[in-house]
């Protein structure tokens, strides 16, 4: 079973790399400032794509007609 591309025993591995170079102590406190920062991210993300779905200056008016030659 894969989540996220990884298979169970990638996702254990990491955890234990995580756990020894982190420590028990401090891995509740790098696991929320890792979720703050995705957080932060997807909001500056969306934010972005709202600015450009809504621009702030109204498009250009679209061109004259060119007046025939016969006029």
């Amino acid at each position: 079973m894969d989540v996220g591309g990884f298979s169970i025993g990638e996702w254990l591995l990491l955890l234990a790399v995580l756990f020894v170079a982190v420590g028990p102590r401090r891995l509740p406190e790098v696991g929320r400032a890792i979720g703050q920062g995705i957080r932060s991210f997807q909001r500056a993300l969306n934010e972005a794509r709202d600015a450009m779905g809504r621009p702030d200056q109204p498009p250009p008016p679209p061109p004259a007609k060119p007046k025939s030659l016969l006029d």
